[in-house]
């Protein structure tokens, strides 16, 4: 039996829909563990101080990417620095679980997979490695994710974010609408076609002015959506992939489903970055909006700033799916 403490939010969607979820999870724990259940982030931050006493086999996760990205973020700040990581499991119950699919853990399947974990012994356990990007900003926010991006990503998820259900046709029909849009300079495609003027460097330090579009940076290939392998070079858990156009929108929806694909060899390189590094900084004159995990705000203030350092931060084991 694999002993763990369960993080859990009454209060998070999937929890609001099922309420009877977290029994379940309590049930399924039983006497293997603890279930502690978070409403606010001043919680969290509570129970994962003296997490490292209780000395877990494992720990569970309850939530999408947003709450790993709160998660993660306290964890890392509170748990002791020579202090092995233990495992993570996660049950995804959130909007975009990037993450989990990672670790091929199925929304649909959570109670297997965590019965799965208890049952089993721990060095029976398959693990997948993740590496977490440690993204800082000037105004001294700093967190812990897989997933940045600035620009273009911000708008499509501001838009994203606009539909209830249905979001993968919702996502189809915004495409469709920019072309057409773009077409008569309609409103719609001046909003998503802006560019940003930054500077930007890598590991070497050596600055280099860019027009870009949208950048992003991601330590796991997907973006969560069916066949998608943009992130290509994410296979390293202490690189992590940073894809930037420098394009304009029109050509980069033309080189979109090969980018989509991570088919890098179908495109035309000219205005496209993509590289595998350890460390990123983008800087502007102006202030410029950024995401991380697909959240824009990180404890109810929104992610701002005029420069923004993306270096290796952690690594972890994700437990995967045992079926």
């Amino acid at each position: 039996m694999v002993n763990t403490v369960v993080f859990t939010n009454p209060n998070a969607k999937s929890n609001v829909f099922d309420k009877t979820r977290v029994m379940t999870i309590e049930r399924i724990v039983g006497s293997n563990g603890k279930v502690i259940r978070t409403q606010k982030a001043e919680d969290l931050e509570e129970r994962i101080s003296g997490l490292h006493k209780l000395n877990p086999e494992s720990i569970t996760v309850d939530g999408g990417d947003g709450t790993m990205l709160t998660f993660f973020t306290t964890f890392v700040k509170h748990w002791p620095k020579f202090k092995e990581f233990p495992p993570f499991a996660i049950i995804p119950g959130g909007t975009w679980n990037v993450m989990a699919r990672h670790a091929d853990i199925s929304k649909r399947k959570w109670k297997e997979y965590l019965t799965g974990i208890i049952k089993s012994r721990k060095e029976d356990l398959s693990l997948q490695d993740i590496g977490l990007i440690r993204v800082r900003d000037n105004e001294w926010a700093e967190t812990y994710g897989f997933s940045y991006g600035m620009g273009l990503p911000i708008t499509l998820l501001e838009e994203y974010y606009t539909a209830k259900y249905l979001k993968e046709a919702k996502l189809a029909a915004m495409i469709l609408h920019m072309v057409g849009s773009a077409m008569v300079d309609g409103e719609f495609y001046r909003k998503f076609a802006g560019k940003h003027a930054v500077k930007v460097s890598n590991g070497s330090g050596i600055e280099r002015e860019a027009s870009v579009l949208g950048l992003m940076a991601q330590s796991v290939p997907s973006v969560g959506l069916p066949k998608s392998h943009m992130f290509y070079q994410a296979t390293h858990s202490e690189r992590f992939h940073v894809l930037g156009a420098e394009i304009d929108i029109i050509e980069l929806l033309i080189q979109s489903p090969a980018l989509y694909l991570g088919k890098m060899h179908l495109l035309s390189k000219l205005g496209i970055i993509d590289l595998q590094t350890d460390h990123y900084k983008i800087r502007s004159e102006e202030p410029f909006r950024y995401q991380v995990n697909g959240d824009m705000s990180y404890l109810g203030k929104g992610l701002v700033a005029n420069e923004v350092t993306l270096e290796h931060g952690k690594r972890i084991d994700v437990i995967k799916y045992l079926g």
